[in-house]
């Protein structure tokens, strides 16, 4: 969860609003746990997270290029 919330806490910094998340299977708790630190990070900045960004895949790299 730290990760991706320092992550996106960044890309907020460098001006992004629109930031996308690649995440693994869904229910695999270490997937829960980015998507939970994106949309805390995204909270926190006062934005609202979009479903169609989220991306849910099976941390393989062939699965983000769908």
């Amino acid at each position: 969860m730290e990760g991706a919330y320092q992550l996106v806490q960044l890309l907020l910094k460098l001006g992004h609003r629109r930031i996308a998340m690649l995440s693994g299977p869904s229910g695999v708790s270490s997937a829960d746990d980015r998507v939970a630190g994106y949309q805390r990070a995204l909270h926190e900045a006062g934005l609202q997270p979009e479903d169609q960004l989220i991306f849910y895949g099976d941390f393989r790299s062939k699965a983000a290029t769908r």
